[in-house]
């Protein structure tokens, strides 16, 4: 996740979101989350849209647990 999705401002987020949550629920939300940059062409350099997508995804797993 720090590593494709991080925009100098999610790590901690990310970590707590790792630490909370099930590996697997978190794999498909960065699988999800990949999906979508690419359909929506977003750049790998726009690392603050990419972010974006991935902390609602996670979110949405908040929401349901």
């Amino acid at each position: 996740m720090i590593h494709e999705f991080d925009d100098g401002r999610s790590r901690t987020f990310f970590c707590r979101a790792a630490l909370l949550h099930d590996p697997t629920a978190l794999a498909g939300s960065i699988k999800k989350a990949t999906k979508t940059v690419r359909k929506e062409k977003i750049r790998r350099t726009d690392r603050k849209a990419k972010a974006k997508i991935l902390t609602t995804l996670i979110d949405e797993l908040a929401a349901i647990a």
